[in-house]
Parts: C-alpha cells; structure tokens; sequence
C-alpha cells in the first residue's frame, strides 16, 4: 500500500508546530535562553514523534487504514501464492506423549540415565559423610 506523503507528514508537522510554539512561548515567559528552548523544542519533536510513529505503524500493521475490498483482495493474493500444504496430523490420544514410550525411541535421556545411578552426587555424599562422622563424636 503506498501512502501519499502529504498524508504522512501533515499529523508530525501539526503537532510539532503546535508543540514548538508552546515551548517558546512558556520558554519566554521562564527566561530560558535559546539554546534552552532549542535543546526542550529537539527533545519533545523526537519523544511526541516517536509516539506518532508508533501509532501509525500499529494501524498500518493492524490493517485498520484499509478497506474492506482491500484485505480481501490481499487475501486472496496470498492465497493464490501459497505454493504448499501444511498436512497437521490428528492427536496421539496422549495427554503428555514420552519418547521413550515409543518404538523409534533410542531410550532414555541423560537426565533419566544419572538420576538411576547408584552412587550419589560428590556434594551430597560429602556433606552426609561429614554428619555421620559428627553424630558418632557426639
């Protein structure tokens, strides 16, 4: 979709014009210098015209600007492009379907193979020891 530009640029131009008069003027009546009114003129353009931008790319990505006609056409473009089908297969009947449970699976998985072992982890079996030996002293 091509937006003629007159229509994108009147809003910021309206807005900063609006926004830099009332800057000068409350910078006037404050005694603020030029370059003060300059630097709080720069720094609202950039923060309102941010929040302009924003809100046209939001409407513009939303599909809001456009008619109708217009979403149905480009909806039927893209449907005509699309080269491929996606084939989703139906549901396995499982709430939470394990690989190991099924007959591809190589097996467990790391996690399920060290948490079967037979020794204890080095942190674990040092901090017992050192109860045990305490609770024979006492």
């Amino acid at each position: 979709m091509v937006r003629r530009t007159s229509r994108v640029v009147f809003p910021y131009v309206m807005v900063f014009a609006v926004m830099v008069s009332f800057i000068a003027g409350f910078g006037m009546m404050a005694g603020l210098r030029n370059w003060e009114v300059l630097l709080w003129s720069a720094g609202a353009c950039l923060v309102v015209g941010g929040i302009i931008f924003t809100f046209f790319e939001v409407r513009r990505l939303a599909g809001i600007s456009k008619s109708n006609a217009e979403l149905a056409r480009e909806e039927a473009d893209a449907d005509r492009l699309t080269r491929y089908v996606v084939v989703v297969e139906g549901p396995t009947g499982e709430s939470y379907p394990h690989h190991e449970d099924h007959p591809g699976s190589p097996g467990s998985d790391q996690g399920q193979l060290t948490s079967r072992g037979p020794e204890g982890t080095p942190w674990i079996e040092d901090w017992l020891s050192r109860r045990q030996r305490r609770r024979k002293r006492e």
